[in-house]
């Protein structure tokens, strides 16, 4: 959805969308399915900025980074952007303020947000998504539990070991 700035300095630019975007089309692993996305927001003029709102609803499929089964998350993410208009960097390397990160600017007087919704589903990516059911591949440190899992047997008698050589 392209906007131009100059036809909102007078009356703010409000949307109320709903999007079915594929999640093979942000080409993130840990992202496995995406359910439909409510996008909700206003563009105003804030001299000599503009003002982005935005609300974004929708559900996703995720792989939990400890059980490694499919699970689906909820997600309600509101974003506030100033865009400002003027021409992008000339290619050299600057830094960036944490002030920086709450900025967009645009070259000329049209704005493209489908890129900001894009960036926005993958920003609320968990870097470790965890599907929050307990799992028997972390043991609780008791016994039982690694009795539970043989893959601890190892481990087990390895700190038994130790135990014994320092003792």
């Amino acid at each position: 959805m392209r906007v131009r700035l100059s036809d909102i300095r007078e009356e703010s630019f409000s949307w109320n969308e709903t999007r079915r975007p594929s999640a093979g089309s942000f080409e993130d692993p840990r992202l496995v399915g995406l359910g439909e996305v409510s996008w909700v927001g206003e563009l105003s003029y804030a001299a000599p900025e503009f003002l982005l709102r935005t609300k974004v609803d929708y559900s996703r499929q995720l792989i939990c980074d400890r059980c490694l089964e499919e699970f689906t998350d909820e997600v309600h993410e509101e974003v506030a952007l100033l865009v400002q208009q003027g021409p992008k960097g000339g290619g050299e390397e600057l830094e960036l303020a944490s002030a920086d990160l709450d900025v967009f600017e645009v070259d000329g007087d049209e704005v493209d947000l489908e890129p900001l919704l894009a960036e926005q589903i993958l920003l609320a990516i968990p870097h470790r998504p965890l599907c929050g059911r307990p799992s028997s591949a972390v043991p609780s440190g008791t016994p039982e539990a690694s009795a539970a899992d043989p893959r601890w047997a190892a481990l087990g008698a390895l700190k038994d070991r130790l135990g014994r050589d320092q003792g």
